[in-house]
């Protein structure tokens, strides 16, 4: 909630984002590689998704070009919103 309200621009916001996402996996990487979590099923399960996370990243970037700031906002303010009500309905059950 703090990002969305820190950086007015959807462009900023976005950077700080995947910067997030990035460190925050690289944190987990080593984490798990750590503990030993990585087996040969995950490894092959990382590899056939692969193709679909650069699709993602190519869909994202499309999108992200071709809406306005309002509907930009109104997204992240969903995806926060249901997050929070995902959390809150596992918290509770």
């Amino acid at each position: 909630m703090y990002l969305a309200v820190a950086t007015p621009e959807k462009l900023a916001m976005r950077a700080t984002l995947i910067y997030l996402f990035f460190l925050t996996s690289i944190m987990r990487i080593g984490i798990s590689a750590w503990q030993g979590l990585f087996t040969p099923s995950l490894l092959h399960l990382a590899l056939v998704t692969f193709p679909f996370f650069l699709l993602a990243i190519i869909l994202g970037q499309l999108v992200h070009t071709k809406i306005s700031d309002m509907h930009y906002r109104f997204a992240v303010y969903a995806i926060l919103f249901f997050s929070a009500l995902s959390l809150l309905f596992k918290a509770f059950n």
